[in-house]
């Protein structure tokens, strides 16, 4: 079974409606970054790299 998943990057003025813009930009490359930054967020916390207040 083929899952199609599209990554998108909403861009508004406000979060909720009434908008004046709204702009919704399809991102084939968003997944591969937001991994990696999952990543290295997970590798920063486990090794005490990160500091919380």
């Amino acid at each position: 079974m083929k899952v199609n998943r599209a990554e998108i990057i909403m861009l508004s003025d406000h979060l909720f409606k009434p908008r004046k813009f709204e702009l919704l930009l399809p991102v084939p490359s968003y997944d591969p970054g937001k991994r990696a930054l999952e990543k290295y967020f997970l590798w920063k916390t486990s090794n005490g790299y990160s500091r919380l207040p």
